[in-house]
């Protein structure tokens, strides 16, 4: 999962749901774990069609 984030550090739930091959509804609860860690950072702000991105990563190009 790690690894695919470096590859694509823009996300959303399905691609999330793809990589880790879960449901749509587990990568929703995946995406919450991993926001609570701080891992995924959530930007769109909307209620649908949330992206969400690998934040610590893309910090290292700023």
């Amino acid at each position: 999962m790690v690894y695919s984030l470096c590859q694509r550090p823009v996300v959303d739930a399905a691609k999330v749901g793809e990589v880790a091959e879960i449901s749509p509804a587990s990568a929703y609860k995946l995406i919450a774990v991993l926001e609570q860690f701080g891992v995924l950072k959530e930007i769109t702000g909307g209620k649908r069609g949330k992206m969400y991105t690998f934040d610590a990563y893309l910090k290292l190009f700023k």
